[in-house]
């Protein structure tokens, strides 16, 4: 058997192998006998025997593992000996570890239902391996999850070697069978074309016999996509795609035949966007693996990059010309209420005459002659001359121009017109590289974008118009019937950036853009594997509509009993019923949580520095040796750590590692800059954020700040942050930033306030397509229960939160704005007498017509294929609620309305959610107190970028987190039991978030130490310096 990986580097080994850590006060709970235990106990000839197998069943029930008797905890087996009647030297580990030593597993296992693992299991186990080596984690994230495969199917959890052993052995496999498919199916010219983008070669110069499609491409040019959205940055960004697609399209079979998932194109490409191309040299044939996988990366994120251009100048462009109209309509107020009077009064005279001339035409004593004469006469009089009705005529024209141009389509489409050329010039190479996936878009703007394409911009007698409305038609042809050549590419720009962001029009060359049904797992493998990937997701219980639609149906119904039961019995002090019948509710203040932090808990003498509190983290979690070098599912040497905290500090505060490198004498910018681009990624940064956080949830004083030991309280919330440069990814607000643009810092936060995720997206985007992300990117799960405020919750995320076992319960303002559903008609519960009733009915046929895809999208979910906030920002975009959406839409309404039952009807539940989440409020000041530099805008360009900087900024704050616990610990552990005890019932969970006591800013320096010999200024030469004469004024 091959030797295993170092999956491990920090204690994680030793702590699998530990028995759990049981606190005092939970002993008699967890090693409590149970009822069907008291005849086998009897049965067992030896007290030591008894004590064993307590220990053995309480351990178990925590950890679905068995330990060595050696490794057993002496508190717990004094407790356990005390509770048969022996003392902790009666029970001898050596002697236990016997033949009943196994008999006692046997006899947990089958009376918990868990399986032992055997040789079947480890075939399943290897398995699931595999499918997560194709996702490229790194082992420890593997041995994550593997963890929570046992936990979820019920299987004992094995040692850690045997894990190490089918974690090598998968990683392996996986390798060796992708290294095999690369050798047999790399062709010679595929291989030329891949060496030559590591030459240097002038890429204007083709040598002799070689034609365009052969020329050498210096990688180093494709690496960087720049963010900004002036002409010539687009079309640099163009013209780098154009030499990606050709790449692409010549590297396409090779790609196509290794069935690299998006996971594995970003995993190696990330070693080349960090490496240099030495290093690229040194990898054998495996660089060619890592060169294909950077092309296809780089080719999709600068399609990404290419429709966000689109998408912002367009809406710039729509922003600007809309500003326009409106300052030409407040300038053109006074004119046309000028010419309104002029038209009405001008009216009002030539109703007078008509009137009297009707009077007079319909008169039958007034002979024709006399009739002619005074009508003449009464038109003098009313000035209705030939040259005062043709100026007339000429008023009412300019006041129907005018009144069109109120409602604004007539001057948008002009001024669109008029800005038509600043958009070409920017988006009219970018429209015509842009690959579209015709079987996804919508038929008429399909056509359109084609013959844009194929015509290079240059529009003839065939131009497409169909994708038009009637309206834009009219404006885009002129009187003549000829086309507006400029209006129509400015409205088709237009529309395909509405399109874009409403799901009718999509692209192949994107990570973000696809069609929805991309992002879902392959149409023939669900159908083909369906019961096995139910199964492999802990998603067999779901498989039968009917049989959840029953349950649903029996709590929603037991539920609207039990919360119409306390309102109508007074038992609900806190709900009022409106006029209108619905409900209102109150929810008492909690008492303040100590709104002074206790300050004789921390230093009072000193101020803690930044770098004491990491280097103590550091040794105590070993969060250092994440960071192995890039890329490796290896552990690797850590870089030193003096140099790893600079770079950590200069980018977590925000200070910027350049302006570190300046006020920080002991640290040389170039070394900060090599750690941090070979070191930093996203994976590594969050792997030493896992290991702060696993070390703090050992500490016992967490334990204290829970509301129960079995249930783990957390919710996210985003910041809004400025941004100092330019960037695809933000977005503008006037809210927010005022003129500028920015983006979200969206984080997660338990009940013991341990910031377990975060992310970043734009501050447009709203909250509810990211909350998923963070809450399934973790293998064991971060959390019970969920919270968001309002405007985090969607029904959908009611509806997948619940499939994925998690219970999501936001603060619901304004509840009778809410709607709520029910299986049975509305007359049902009205003919129960309840006062509080449903608003409409469910379709349960929309639910079950459309359960298969519903399946299928949570499976896709729970076994990362996709990312959450990939799939359901498309999900969510279509312009016409996607019948998957709506279904889950309606299983969401369900889900929803049992939460809003539950939540008129406990304040406690109330009061939970709104603790929870001032506990993610006060994180966020923490967070503030952190990101400190720069005026606390974001420097960071590529979202790539930003998330680096948010992570670093996360561990930051974990490891103060991580500090405070340690310090307030030991400072509780060195009183006495009833000091310990009158401390803790004051001491406020919000303690560990205290940061009064650190210095976050750094350190001055006054000390007596002399200057350089060199004076900073020359007195001499500014004295003698004399400023220019002003030019003389004219």
């Amino acid at each position: 058997m091959a030797t295993h990986l170092r999956i491990h580097l920090g204690k994680e080994r030793e702590l699998y192998e530990q028995p759990p850590l049981v606190p005092a006060a939970e002993q008699a709970r967890v090693f409590a006998v149970p009822d069907w235990a008291d005849a086998h106990l009897a049965r067992m000839l030896t007290p030591a025997n008894r004590v064993g197998f307590l220990l053995q069943w309480g351990y178990f029930q925590i950890s679905q593992r068995f330990y060595v008797a050696t490794r057993y905890h002496a508190a717990d087996i004094a407790y356990v000996a005390q509770q048969v009647g022996l003392g902790p030297a009666d029970f001898d580990p050596l002697r236990y570890a016997d033949a009943r030593y196994y008999a006692h597993q046997q006899l947990v296992c089958e009376q918990l239902g868990i399986a032992r693992f055997d040789a079947a299991a480890t075939e399943r186990l290897y398995q699931e391996a595999l499918r997560l080596s194709s996702q490229h984690l790194k082992p420890a994230a593997v041995f994550d999850y593997l963890v929570l495969y046992l936990h979820e199917h019920r299987l004992e959890l094995p040692t850690y070697y045997t894990l190490a052993d089918v974690i090598t052995r998968a990683l392996l496999a996986f390798e060796q069978r992708l290294l095999h498919r690369l050798q047999q199916h790399l062709h010679p010219a595929e291989q030329r074309l891949l060496d030559r983008l590591l030459a240097a070669d002038d890429p204007n110069e083709t040598a002799a016999g070689e034609t365009d499609a052969d020329r050498r491409y210096p990688l180093t040019f494709l690496k960087r996509i720049h963010q900004g959205l002036r002409a010539g940055e687009i079309r640099e960004r163009v013209t780098h795609f154009a030499s990606l697609r050709q790449l692409f399209a010549q590297l396409q079979p090779l790609w196509q035949r290794l069935r690299l998932s998006d996971q594995a194109i970003t995993y190696y490409a990330e070693y080349v966007l960090r490496a240099q191309a030495a290093q690229l040299y040194r990898r054998d044939e495996r660089r060619y693996l890592y060169l294909l996988s950077f092309v296809v990366h780089q080719y999709y994120e600068l399609g990404d990059a290419l429709v966000d251009t689109l998408l912002h100048t367009v809406a710039s462009t729509v922003n600007s010309c809309k500003e326009q109209v409106k300052e030409t309509l407040y300038q053109q107020r006074t004119a046309t209420q000028q010419l309104t009077s002029q038209v009405t009064g001008r009216g009002y005279r030539h109703l007078q005459a008509l009137t009297q001339i009707r009077a007079l035409v319909d008169a039958p004593d007034v002979p024709a002659e006399q009739k002619l004469a005074r009508i003449d006469a009464l038109l003098q009089r009313h000035q209705v001359t030939a040259a005062q009705l043709s100026e007339d005529h000429e008023h009412l024209e300019q006041l129907r121009v005018a009144t069109e141009q109120q409602a604004g389509e007539a001057l948008f489409h002009e001024a669109l017109a008029a800005a038509s050329l600043r958009l070409q010039t920017k988006l009219g190479a970018l429209v015509k590289a842009l690959v579209v996936d015709e079987a996804t878009t919508r038929a008429d703007l399909w056509r359109a974008v084609y013959y844009y394409q194929q015509h290079d911009g240059h529009l003839g007698a065939q131009v497409p118009l169909d994708f038009l409305s009637l309206t834009q038609r009219t404006y885009v042809l002129d009187a003549q019937g000829r086309l507006r050549t400029s209006l129509y590419k400015a409205l088709l720009f237009l529309e395909m950036a509405t399109a874009i962001k409403s799901g009718q029009l999509n692209f192949t060359c994107c990570y973000q853009y696809r069609a929805f049904e991309h992002y879902l797992l392959p149409a023939a493998q669900w159908a083909k594997q369906r019961e096995a990937l139910l199964e492999q997701a802990g998603l067999s219980a779901w498989r039968d509509f009917a049989t959840v639609q029953a349950t649903l149906q029996q709590q929603l119904q037991a539920q609207f009993a039990a919360t119409n039961a306390h309102l109508t019995g007074a038992d609900n002090p806190h709900a009022h019923r409106t006029p209108a019948g619905r409900y209102r509710l109150t929810t008492p203040r909690l008492p303040a949580e100590q709104p002074r932090l206790p300050a004789h808990l921390f230093p009072r003498h000193r101020v803690v520095p930044l770098r004491e509190v990491l280097t103590s983290v550091a040794r105590l979690t070993q969060f250092d040796t994440a960071f192995g070098s890039l890329p490796s599912k290896h552990a690797r040497t850590p870089p030193p750590l003096s140099q790893l905290l600079a770079a950590l500090v200069g980018l977590g505060c925000n200070l910027g590692l350049r302006r570190l490198a300046q006020v920080a004498p002991q640290v040389d910018e170039a070394a900060l800059q090599r750690l941090a681009s070979t070191h930093f990624s996203l994976d590594n940064l969050r792997q030493a954020n896992e290991l702060i956080l696993a070390f703090t949830r050992q500490l016992r004083l967490r334990e204290a700040f829970r509301l129960s030991p079995d249930v783990l309280h957390s919710s996210s919330d985003g910041q809004k942050y400025d941004l100092a440069v330019d960037s695809l990814g933000g977005s503008a607000s006037f809210k927010y930033f005022g003129n500028r643009r920015g983006l979200t810092a969206y984080s997660y936060v338990d009940e013991t306030l341990l910031v377990f995720d975060s992310t970043v997206f734009s501050a447009a985007d709203r909250e509810a397509t990211h909350l998923l992300e963070g809450l399934l990117r973790h293998a064991l799960r971060p959390t019970d229960v969920h919270s968001t405020d309002t405007h985090g919750y969607t029904e959908v995320i009611f509806a997948v939160t619940r499939m994925l076992g998690i219970a999501y319960e936001p603060r619901i303002r304004q509840l009778t704005n809410q709607q709520l559903y029910s299986w049975e008609p509305v007359a049902a519960h009205r003919q129960l007498g309840q006062t509080l009733l449903p608003d409409a009915r469910l379709d349960p046929e929309r639910i079950a017509r459309h359960w298969d895809e519903v399946l299928r999208l949570v499976v896709t979910l729970k076994l990362r294929h996709s990312e959450a906030s990939r799939l359901f920002g498309r999900l969510n975009s279509y312009a016409r609620q996607h019948p998957l959406y709506r279904a889950l839409k309606e299983l969401g309404r369900v889900v929803k309305t049992e939460f809003l039952l539950r939540y008129v009807d406990q304040v406690e539940l109330r009061q939970r959610i709104h603790k929870q989440l001032n506990k993610g409020e006060s994180a966020h000041r923490l967070a503030h107190a952190v990101w400190h530099g720069r005026n606390q805008e974001f420097h960071a360009a590529t979202r790539s970028e930003q998330l680096v900087a948010e992570t670093c900024k996360r561990l930051l704050m974990n490891a103060i987190i991580c500090w405070n616990y340690l310090h307030l610990s030991q400072h509780l552990a060195r009183l006495s039991p009833e000091q310990q005890a009158a401390t803790l019932a004051t001491l406020s969970p919000f303690a560990v978030l205290s940061y009064r006591h650190l210095n976050l800013h750094g350190e001055y320096d006054f000390s007596d130490q002399p200057l350089p010999p060199e004076a900073p200024f020359d007195m001499e030469l500014i004295a003698a310096w004399q400023p220019p004469a002003k030019p003389a004024q004219g």
